[in-house]
């Protein structure tokens, strides 16, 4: 049974994800020394089956469960009871879109290859499940990343609009096995779920794929986490130069301020008696 662990032993609580389930914070464990992450539940029976499905399905999932967190997160009213959730490994690199933003574009072709086919591997382990899972809302922010850029897919429960299809337009490039990718990534929009091929299919066919680039991978997994590390300083760098500047400013409007009521001349009591012209 995994131990409990309450809002007394987190600090620095901040939002990284929300769904239909809930939300998903990122926090200081501190016994521990580390970050981890937590996924409140959003809908509670007041027992703990609820919360006991979860961590099951997420145990399906391969995802590592460190405890069962019981309080209330920061910036919670007094007198709401106490929330249930799920603590879990930090993902430190984020997911698909934060990597596609982080690089203002795709990933080396390299990299592509390998997460489609570990995102179809997740699926199809998923559906191999002696109760098969569905994921359901499949896409770049739902798709967890490791230290090493490697996928671990997350479970939500909400469906995908067509609108949120990725524009065939938007994928460009000759890299070898692209227009085979594209295909199969047409194929399972079939409108007729029985043309879809099946996740082991996908699996099959992705594998293949990577394989054309697979001898290039440590290369563009490198080259990636160079980029994603340089723009981590950059971005440390910028925020201690605002800091700096803030505190510049606020110490010269109160040098500023000191000066200026030190300067002012001392006023001469009004004589009501004298005229004013002659003040």
């Amino acid at each position: 049974m995994e131990q409990f662990i309450e809002d007394s032993s987190l600090q620095d609580w901040k939002v990284i994800g929300s769904g239909g389930f809930g939300q998903i914070y990122k926090a200081r464990h501190r016994q521990w020394a580390c970050d981890v992450a937590i996924k409140l539940l959003r809908y509670d029976d007041g027992t703990n089956a609820s919360l006991l499905r979860e961590i099951k399905r997420m145990q399906e999932e391969v995802i590592c469960v460190l405890g069962v967190f019981k309080g209330l997160p920061p910036n919670t009213k007094s007198g709401f009871s106490a929330q249930l959730g799920v603590v879990m490994e930090l993902m430190e690199r984020g997911s698909l879109a934060s990597l596609q933003e982080a690089l203002d574009g795709p990933p080396p072709w390299p990299l592509v290859f390998r997460l489609a086919h570990q995102v179809a591997q997740g699926i199809n382990f998923l559906h191999s499940l002696p109760r098969p899972v569905l994921h359901l809302d499949l896409k770049p922010p739902n798709v967890l990343l490791d230290d090493s850029l490697n996928v671990k897919p997350t479970l939500v429960e909400l469906l995908i609009p067509l609108g949120q299809r990725p524009l065939l337009d938007d994928i460009k490039g000759d890299a070898l096995g692209l227009a085979e990718l594209t295909g199969l990534m047409q194929r399972c929009w079939d409108n007729k779920p029985e043309q879809r091929p099946r996740a082991l299919e996908c699996t099959t066919e992705t594998e293949q794929l990577y394989k054309m680039h697979k001898d290039a991978i440590v290369d563009a997994v490198y080259e990636v986490l160079k980029k994603l590390d340089q723009k981590a300083k950059e971005k440390v760098m910028t925020e201690q130069v605002q800091r700096d500047q803030i505190a510049e400013s606020s110490g010269l409007y109160y040098l500023y301020c000191i000066l200026y009521i030190q300067l002012l001349p001392v006023s001469r009591p009004l004589n009501l008696t004298t005229p004013p012209s002659k003040l």
